[in-house]
């Protein structure tokens, strides 16, 4: 299989200019990903000989994945700060931590959990946050 697909890839170069060559390998890739998706992401790389790190729908998961790290870290680390400092946390500011997308206001929500005097206190930031 592995020979066929670069065949296919070579084909590709040949048929579409340079500009479109891109474009019609990442199709050719995801066709395959559909296909043998019971493999992991390093049997397809070594199977497509391809870095799929290297094409822009490669790119735009990592991006996806950092995002959503920096979400869910932020997330957490607001909850710890608020445990470390007042004990136990209501589920219901877990919850509302957990729904907030925004990093820019996770950020702050972050800054305020070691700064109010009280939960109560953070319960209100957090309810303005999300309005």
């Amino acid at each position: 299989m592995g020979r066929k697909v670069l065949g296919w890839g070579n084909l590709i170069r040949e048929l579409y200019p340079q500009e479109q060559s891109p474009t019609q390998i990442n199709l050719l890739a995801l066709i395959l990903l559909n296909r043998f998706r019971h493999l992991s992401i390093e049997e397809v790389t070594a199977m497509l000989n391809l870095d799929i790190t290297d094409t822009v729908a490669g790119q735009q998961l990592i991006n996806l994945g950092d995002q959503r790290g920096s979400l869910r870290i932020a997330r957490e680390d607001i909850i710890e700060i608020l445990e470390a400092r007042f004990g136990q946390v209501p589920q219901e500011v877990i919850d509302a931590t957990g729904e907030l997308d925004d990093l820019t206001g996770l950020k702050a929500l972050l800054k305020a959990s070691a700064l109010v005097n009280d939960l109560d206190e953070f319960i209100q930031t957090l309810r303005r946050s999300k309005n």
